[in-house]
């Protein structure tokens, strides 16, 4: 990656820019950047790239070659959905996209229209869900807390959930559980419900990953390895995760912290709202 140095370094310190634009326009939502350590190496700015060979998200063993393999669309999901202290906001930084793969992204309706669709949004909002780590981190040895799909004002709710990762819990309420949580994918994977963009190299995508669900269409096979779609991402903190957070920084960098002290720290809450709350008791 040598010769993409500087356009590296130009693109993070776009993504920085428009990081502390954020931070000064929205200072009641958005504090500061994030990273924690077991995720890319504890990197603020992250590579977004296919991987030849990679683990997929249950932990099965990928290979592709992308100069002949088409890979298929990435499953709707919030970033760290099974983690309070998430990213509220990220930052997508486009550097190439040679084929113009399309950013998928579904906005998380009120709960009128999704009873409108038969759409249980009653049973999504009570905590009787499991959301899986991410493969990388299933070393956790003790159970996550069940929390719920959605939270948040009726009229404009929130959500932590991810296709595969997301899962109702053993129990009596099980089978609804799971209808209320198939039916609102189906819903969301809808055409007409789906937002579609190409980012092309510069362009700054921020999204917010508390109210959408994203993705991104099938990855066509490229001319060569080296033309493979390149995002960086950033993510951003939220002001009422900012003092349990501090509590589980790491050597590396002040900005990292320990991701699996983080989620224990945050076990009593069944969703970032919920962190104010907490913290003002």
């Amino acid at each position: 990656m040598a010769g993409n140095d500087h356009v590296t370094a130009v693109s993070d310190y776009l993504s920085l820019a428009v990081a502390v634009q954020l931070v000064l326009l929205l200072p009641d939502d958005v504090c500061n950047v994030h990273s924690f350590e077991q995720l890319y190496g504890g990197r603020l700015l992250t590579d977004i790239i296919p991987q030849t060979v990679h683990k997929t998200f249950d932990g099965k063993q990928r290979k592709i070659d992308h100069t002949k393999d088409a890979e298929d669309m990435m499953r709707l999901h919030a970033d760290d959905a099974d983690h309070v202290l998430r990213s509220p906001l990220q930052l997508l930084t486009c550097i190439k996209n040679v084929k113009r793969t399309e950013s998928v992204f579904a906005l998380i309706p009120p709960d009128s229209t999704l009873g409108k669709y038969d759409i249980d949004s009653r049973t999504l909002r009570r905590d009787i869900y499991e959301h899986a780590p991410p493969a990388s981190l299933v070393d956790l040895k003790d159970r996550p807390p069940r929390r719920p799909v959605l939270f948040g004002p009726a009229d404009a709710p929130s959500i932590q959930a991810d296709k595969k990762g997301t899962k109702a819990s053993e129990g009596p309420e099980k089978s609804k559980a799971d209808e209320a949580l198939t039916s609102l994918f189906s819903f969301l994977e809808k055409e007409e419900n789906l937002c579609r963009v190409v980012l092309g190299p510069g362009d700054v995508l921020v999204l917010d990953n508390l109210r959408t669900l994203h993705g991104r269409a099938a990855l066509q096979p490229v001319p060569r390895r080296e033309d493979r779609r390149w995002v960086k991402r950033l993510w951003l903190s939220s002001t009422t995760m900012e003092p349990l957070l501090s509590k589980c920084s790491t050597s590396a960098h002040p900005r990292v912290f320990d991701r699996n002290k983080a989620f224990w720290s945050s076990t009593e809450m069944k969703h970032p709202q919920l962190a104010a709350g907490r913290l003002q008791s």
